[in-house]
């Protein structure tokens, strides 16, 4: 299954994998679009990324340095095969909420 977002410039394309968060464009991420419209983050933590979607719109759009985490693997490999395939510079690391990040500074 894909799943994408168009800017002016391009049309980026997402592969999802079985079990890994689809962000559907539900209630909450209309709202998160819409906040990004009103705040232009030059850093965004993208805790529990699924497949890299806000990661990348943040990355792309936005122009934000951007670190994602996830505890299941499964999705963090998705999100680095969207990386790659998108040219993103993002940071994804596997663990549990903050822990991935705690672990990299120390």
């Amino acid at each position: 299954m894909t799943l994408g977002f168009q800017t002016e410039e391009a049309i980026f394309q997402f592969e999802l994998s079985n079990g890994v968060f689809n962000p559907n464009l539900g209630h909450f991420s209309k709202k998160l679009l819409e906040y990004s419209n009103i705040y232009n983050p030059n850093s965004v933590l993208d805790i529990g990324t699924g497949c890299g979607y806000y990661s990348v719109f943040f990355s792309i759009v936005k122009n934000a340095e951007v670190v994602a985490t996830d505890i299941d693997n499964r999705a963090i490999e998705c999100a680095k095969q969207n990386f790659s395939k998108l040219n993103c510079n993002i940071t994804a690391l596997n663990g549990y909420l903050y822990e991935p990040i705690i672990r990299s500074i120390n």
